[in-house]
């Protein structure tokens, strides 16, 4: 029975200290809201510019961000027009530059492939 009444005795202390932890955590949490309420005052009075604040900023942050990758993404796109003649006449010209130098790579890739198959038939 002795042990009840010193465990009984040990959870009532407990329970106090919990109580006042809360009494001073409660106290203290009034005391800071007061203090920041005071302090955002004293900073409008002093004419801050509310796009200066934490919560503008990190906002902005992430618009720039985003931007950023939309940016990115219609650079990439933006890269396969460059390489465009910019009327169509030239791009006329320019296809068939360009068929030419496909021919001309045709042509000596059979050569190689017609050399290749010669030295195998003689080897």
């Amino acid at each position: 029975m002795a042990t009840t009444e010193e465990h009984l005795d040990t959870e009532e202390v407990k329970a106090e200290n919990r109580e006042h932890n809360e009494d001073f955590l409660s106290r203290k949490s009034v005391d800071i809201g007061s203090r920041i309420r005071a302090a955002e005052e004293q900073i409008t009075a002093t004419g801050l510019d509310r796009s200066l604040t934490h919560e503008a900023l990190m906002s902005l942050s992430e618009k720039v961000a985003g931007l950023q990758q939309e940016t990115a993404s219609l650079q990439k796109k933006l890269e396969s027009y460059l390489n465009l003649p910019p009327s169509l006449p030239l791009a006329r010209v320019k296809i068939e530059e360009v068929k030419r130098e496909l021919r001309v790579v045709e042509a000596v890739l059979t050569r190689e492939e017609e050399l290749e198959s010669t030295l195998e038939d003689a080897g």
